[in-house]
């Protein structure tokens, strides 16, 4: 569990400064930016997106690395408003992907077509995926 939040954790700050793999903020920065802008009736969705990972920027860029260890061991009030934080960050981060979904598939057949298989979307699809499923339950884990 140690290996997995440290793993995740410097992942999503290393993207979200621009270095790192090609999951986490920048990889759904790039699908916000690149495809998601270009459909009708995305502005709110886009705003929010841009607000949330810049706030979740934000969070991350402050952090310790050094101390997650001692994060997971015995978290002190500090840790715990953290993944409080983060963990509302994701909540906000799952819902408006729901609503990103929601809009793709009111598009026509064509742009479904061309959103579906784009590299964009299946790399942001995969980072929330791994957001949801591995990142999130530690996070999860920390708060209580």
């Amino acid at each position: 569990m140690k290996k997995t939040i440290v793993s995740g954790l410097l992942a999503l700050s290393l993207s979200a400064c621009g270095g790192g793999g090609s999951s986490g903020v920048s990889t759904v920065t790039n699908f916000v930016q690149n495809d998601l802008t270009n459909l009708s009736g995305s502005s709110s969705i886009v705003s929010s997106y841009s607000s949330l990972l810049s706030n979740f920027q934000s969070t991350i860029s402050g952090g310790n690395y050094s101390s997650l260890q001692a994060i997971l061991t015995g978290p002190d009030s500090d840790d715990i408003a953290l993944a409080n934080t983060l963990l509302s960050q994701l909540n906000q981060a799952e819902a408006l992907w729901l609503a990103t979904e929601d809009l793709i598939s009111q598009q026509n057949d064509s742009d479904k077509y061309t959103i579906y298989n784009s590299d964009s979307y299946k790399e942001s699809y995969a980072a929330m995926i791994y957001l949801r499923d591995h990142v999130k339950p530690v996070i999860l884990k920390v708060s209580n």
